[in-house]
């Protein structure tokens, strides 16, 4: 039987409210404990999807950005990797186009979405491989 471990977890009650819930956490890391932990306490916040799917992620980083190529990967749901090509991200240091990309993603980014791989690109650069 695997080890269970942790203090015990929080969520919201149906007051609105803030009630102890003890869960128990399989010995895996403590990054995917914590993560499981996080998806239980938003569980119970309005607009804030536990679970992504690619489609939901293309479709937001689209309305945010709508002339862009897009990409997305994730098998399990929690962790993505994404490839935008956009003119939008000419003369922008990686830095600031990731954060247009994360804009358009707003409160699901760390949320449902736990951990997103970005590569953005411009059409030129995308064009040389």
């Amino acid at each position: 039987m695997a080890k269970v471990r942790g203090p015990p977890a929080w969520n919201f009650g149906g007051a609105g409210f803030l009630v102890p819930l003890r869960i128990p956490i399989v010995s895996v890391t403590p990054v995917c404990a914590y993560a499981v932990r996080v998806r239980l306490f938003v569980a119970g916040l309005p607009g804030i999807r536990l679970f992504m799917d690619t489609k939901t992620i293309h479709d937001l980083i689209q309305s945010g950005i709508p002339d862009a190529e897009i990409h997305v990967e994730g098998a399990d749901g929690v962790h993505f990797e994404a490839r935008v090509v956009s003119p939008v991200f000419a003369g922008k240091l990686p830095l600031a186009r990731h954060r247009l990309v994360y804009a358009t993603l707003g409160a699901h980014m760390g949320n449902a979405i736990h951990a997103l791989s970005l590569r953005t690109l411009t059409p030129e650069e995308a064009l040389k491989g």
